[in-house]
């Protein structure tokens, strides 16, 4: 199914896939009460599903006989993979506009990716004699005008939106938005390389053996682009998930809450540590936590080890950062000086 691909390159071919369908299906669940709170992180989530169901029609993890057999035969899988990678796609586009800032566009794109998703299924209805599951499906039917126009139909509208994700992203290529850039610009490539294969192979153009490479060529850039995708979707979840729990400010409320028990003396207990790490509103508690013990140090004459007390200042640090007064302060300290 990926053509005259070397061996070491398949290999990574095949781990590039495996990765974003682990990477994928951790994002579909971890995404899942988000997108039903935020209609703003729907988009990423739906493209998440259908990704994931696209690349399980790539035959590495499950066998093409055993998901064409579900389909109900015929290389059903093979237009399954389109679809859903359309409708993965014009969702990984919706999400970098969102991302963006950019208006969404109702009617006419829904109108649009209609239209795709028909025109790829009328045209896969019309190939002839599509027989039993095959994996050589698109090198044995190319030249099927049929066959021609909805592979051409698919990669060209893959092309498109990702070619237009990547030039979203290309305004700001620092941090993770250049991983989306990098994932997006591969399978726009990847796509460009397939629609040349496509033509050359439906109208017998050129060596077959040289059409064969270009074609395997196409999932030696496609994988590693829709693994950098995954990753860059990754780690804008595990961002947002940082600044929802806080565990850094957490920790912190724990050891602050310890630190005043032992000035205090009074025991922590089980309860009290359990609402330093669990409870709502962590950096608040920090706060709290913070300025009892300054009070206990100034009026009350605690002692704090070093160590402490180096924290302790970490933590006003923090705060006042947070606050966007820590500049602020410091240049007044040095008025004062």
């Amino acid at each position: 199914m990926m053509g005259s691909i070397p061996d070491e390159a398949l290999v990574w071919v095949k781990l590039a896939i495996i990765a974003s369908l682990v990477i994928c299906a951790a994002l579909l669940v971890g995404r899942a009460f988000g997108s039903s709170q935020d209609p703003a992180r729907r988009p990423a989530w739906i493209a998440s599903l259908f990704g994931l169901i696209g690349m399980l029609t790539l035959g590495v993890l499950v066998p093409l006989r055993w998901v064409d057999s579900v389909l109900g035969g015929s290389n059903f899988w093979n237009l399954a993979q389109a679809l859903c990678s359309t409708i993965a796609f014009w969702f990984f586009y919706q999400a970098t506009r969102l991302g963006a800032g950019q208006p969404r566009r109702e009617r006419p794109w829904w109108v649009a990716l209609g239209a795709v998703l028909i025109g790829e299924a009328v045209f896969f209805a019309f190939i002839q004699d599509r027989g039993a599951t095959s994996e050589t499906f698109v090198r044995d039917h190319i030249t099927d005008p049929a066959c021609y126009a909805y592979l051409m139909l698919y990669i060209v509208t893959l092309g498109m939106l990702s070619g237009r994700s990547a030039a979203i992203r290309a305004k700001k290529l620092r941090g993770v938005s250049g991983v989306f850039f990098a994932g997006f610009a591969l399978v726009a490539i990847a796509a460009a390389s397939h629609v040349v294969y496509l033509t050359a192979a439906h109208f017998e153009l050129g060596d077959a053996a040289q059409n064969e490479a270009l074609r395997g060529l196409f999932y030696v850039i496609f994988g590693p682009g829709v693994l950098l995708l995954m990753a860059a979707f990754a780690i804008v979840f595990i961002q947002r998930q940082r600044k929802v729990l806080q565990p850094v400010w957490r920790v912190r409320a724990l050891r602050l809450a310890l630190i005043r028990r032992k000035v205090t003396d009074v025991p922590l207990t089980l309860s009290g540590a359990l609402r330093a790490l669990v409870g709502a509103e962590p950096r608040a508690r920090v706060y709290s936590e913070s300025t009892t013990l300054y009070d206990a140090t100034n009026e009350e004459n605690a002692l704090l080890t070093s160590s402490e007390r180096r924290l302790l200042e970490r933590t006003n640090s923090g705060i006042l950062r947070h606050l966007g007064v820590e500049d602020e302060l410091r240049a007044i300290a040095e008025v004062v000086r």
